[in-house]
């Protein structure tokens, strides 16, 4: 699964996706986690391995309250049952609340990035 950012393709220089893994490498960064291994696939899903141990927010709903809590997140569920989660300008809207929280968190990171210039 990949999610189309605006952030990720001006930092990126182009590529207009991000994977799972990058996704969440970059919530993983945004919570001031380290990566001591990472691994495209655990049991079929996408983790980073950090010094708390698999580190996984599309999947792991504790780690995804963790980022809302984390960044003041705001979460809005429309009539159709998709979920609304922005950050100050940056919103993602998916089926799946995780997802979408993962998105903007990634979305906020890579930008943060951006900014700062940094690799």
């Amino acid at each position: 699964m990949t999610c189309i950012c605006a952030a990720w393709t001006s930092l990126t220089g182009g590529h207009e996706t991000m994977t799972d893994l990058e996704m969440t490498r970059l919530c993983a960064e945004a919570m001031g986690y380290r990566g001591e291994g990472i691994s495209d696939h655990w049991g079929g899903l996408p983790i980073f391995a950090s010094e708390i141990g698999a580190y996984d927010p599309l999947h792991d709903d504790a780690q995804a309250m963790a980022l809302v809590k984390q960044f003041g997140l705001q979460l809005h569920q429309r009539f159709d049952g998709t979920w609304l989660v922005t950050w100050r300008p940056l919103e993602a809207e998916r089926k799946s609340l995780n997802r979408a929280i993962v998105e903007c968190v990634a979305e906020m990171q890579a930008k943060l990035k951006e900014i700062e210039n940094v690799p």
